[in-house]
């Protein structure tokens, strides 16, 4: 998927490169593989996004360019690809660049729906793809990553972004030339809400998608220096697949205990545990488990307060850990006894994995006598 591919769906190959600075006015994840994996028959579809535990995701591709980059298992930081005479640059202590895997979105009235093998590009400017590499940003919205690390034109600023998987080269030493025929293994990065948030969307809506982006680069006419792989429609090569181990929550609860007979097997392998039961002892009983999303064997995996922290500036800044696909509301006090809600709270997320912060600057809790009491709510 780049702007000069004249076999959009059939291609056997597809180059994974970028194009740094403003060159052609192109993105910096130049060509970009947009794959897409539809699994509507293969599972339970359509159950709502928060009724899938996922336990394990893995997407593997294989190379069909021999030796022509180095292997990096590593994440590399997008200051590490600012020209070196940025005062923000940062020097990238390995060889080569890693094969990073991130989500889909699309634009210009396409969907992961109606974006077929052979959809159109769009503009070849930066930031106009019809169909584009995507991540979360600390607002937890999908974003366009095509230019993260930068352009020259400052419509395009600089943010460091979560890719979903680093590419793992089975068999192959870091630094070494990779060869043909290598699988590049994906172990998505569960640890990470958002990434579990995506899959369980995918899995709800039967259709997966997922682009590998990488920022290798070569001289314009030189030799590829660039991961490329075998598609669906090459003859000598193993195609992308996609594994999903979890488990699919459907309704039925046969012991009329208010928990749903799938999650119970699920997280226990039985229907003993009861609704009102706190099973990890961290203070949520396992009903309030299934509504947050955490999990209710470990007692380190609840929605909690971690922390509040009083600024200088009189702002109040508080820390909760959040679950895939949830949406939560801020509540505030003076007495424990009258609440009141802020519904739309501008919760930043990726200080840590799993974690969210939100900050009270008083803009919305000026009516509200000190001390002031918070809670964090799943709607």
């Amino acid at each position: 998927m780049y702007p000069f591919n004249a076999s959009p769906g059939t291609r056997p190959t597809a180059p994974v490169f970028g194009t740094l600075g403003d060159d052609a006015g192109v993105d910096s994840r130049h060509g970009q593989f947009l794959l897409g994996f539809d699994i509507e028959g293969d599972i339970a579809t359509g159950l709502g996004a928060t009724n899938y535990v996922i336990r394990r995701a893995t997407l593997t591709a294989t190379i069909s360019r021999d030796r022509a980059f180095r292997f990096d298992p590593t994440f590399d930081a997008f200051t590490t690809f600012f020209p070196t005479n940025d005062p923000a640059f940062t020097l990238d202590a390995d060889l080569g660049r890693p094969i990073e895997l991130f989500g889909a979105d699309f634009r210009n009235g396409f969907t992961a729906e109606t974006f077929a093998e052979d959809g159109p590009f769009g503009s070849s400017a930066s930031g106009r793809r019809n169909a584009f590499a995507a991540g979360y940003s600390t607002n937890g919205t999908l974003v366009d990553v095509g230019n993260n690390v930068g352009k020259t034109n400052a419509a395009f600023p600089t943010f460091e972004v979560h890719p979903f998987a680093i590419g793992q080269a089975v068999g192959v030493a870091p630094g070494d030339l990779v060869p043909s025929g290598t699988t590049i293994r994906f172990e998505l990065n569960l640890a990470d809400p958002f990434v579990r948030q995506y899959l369980q969307h995918g899995c709800d809506s039967g259709r997966l998608r997922f682009t590998i982006t990488g920022l290798h680069t070569s001289e314009f006419g030189g030799t590829p220096a660039w991961p490329e792989f075998y598609t669906r429609d090459s003859v000598l090569g193993t195609p992308p697949a996609l594994e999903i181990e979890g488990v699919a929550i459907r309704a039925d609860d046969s012991d009329t205990d208010g928990l749903p007979d799938d999650w119970e097997q699920a997280w226990f392998s039985s229907l003993s545990p009861t609704a009102e039961e706190d099973s990890d002892l961290d203070g949520l009983s396992n009903r309030a488990e299934w509504i947050t999303g955490t999990d209710p064997k470990n007692a380190g995996a609840t929605l909690a307060i971690r922390s509040a922290q009083r600024m200088s500036d009189g702002a109040t800044t508080i820390t909760f850990q959040h679950a895939p696909s949830r949406h939560y509301v801020i509540e505030y006090s003076s007495d424990l006894a009258a609440w009141s809600q802020i519904e739309d709270p501008d919760v930043l997320f990726y200080d840590e994995p799993g974690v969210a912060s939100w900050t009270d600057d008083g803009s919305e809790t000026s009516g509200v006598a000190s001390p002031k009491f918070y809670r964090v709510r799943v709607k």
